[in-house]
Order: structure tokens, then sequence, then C-alpha cells
């Protein structure tokens, strides 16, 4: 996938602060994006900034997303979730003759 700098860049910058670490990788149509801190992140709120961070990306070729919550150290994810990449579409805006575009 090219876009895949794109959106590790976009990921990072949203988990800078967060004391956390994120990667992403690309296969088979699915993008895995592993977020990793020394506790668990928390899963909805996780999940809400991975789906924040990528809102309106144009990337056709994802069919899936699925999040990984992982504690440093540990081998095996807390907790998986998933996004609907359906859901990260920009909301069309209205023409100046009100049909949307």
């Amino acid at each position: 996938m090219q876009r895949l700098p794109e959106i590790s860049r976009l990921l990072k910058r949203k988990f800078a602060l967060n004391n956390q670490s994120v990667r992403a990788e690309f296969k088979d149509g699915c993008l895995y994006v592993f977020c990793e801190a020394h506790a668990p992140p928390e899963k909805n709120i996780t999940l809400a900034a991975v789906r924040g961070a990528l809102v309106g990306l144009d990337a056709p070729g994802i069919l899936n997303i699925q999040v990984f919550g992982c504690a440093m150290g540990y081998p095996q994810p807390v907790w998986v979730g998933q996004i609907d990449p359906k859901l990260l579409r920009a909301p069309r805006q209205p023409s100046v003759d009100g049909s949307t575009s």
C-alpha cells in the first residue's frame, strides 16, 4: 500500500502525547494498527483516536481495519477492535445549489 507511510505519520502524530507507541501494517486489504503502552491503552478511547486520525483518508485499498491494544513486554494483545473503513469517509459538503457533491 502506497499510503502506509502517510498513515503511520498520522497515527504517530495522534498518539505522540499519550506515551503510546503505534505502528501500522498492511496485508491483504487489512490495515493493522498496533497501539502499545506500559499499561494497556483503553479500548474505546484508542479506537476513537485511531478513527479520528484517519477520517477523510482516501485509501480505497483498505477493506478492513483492525486495532490491537498491547501492553509493553507482552506478546499477545490485550484487546482487538475493528473499524469499518466506510466510517472514515469525509462527509459530503453541500454545493452552492444545495446538492451534495
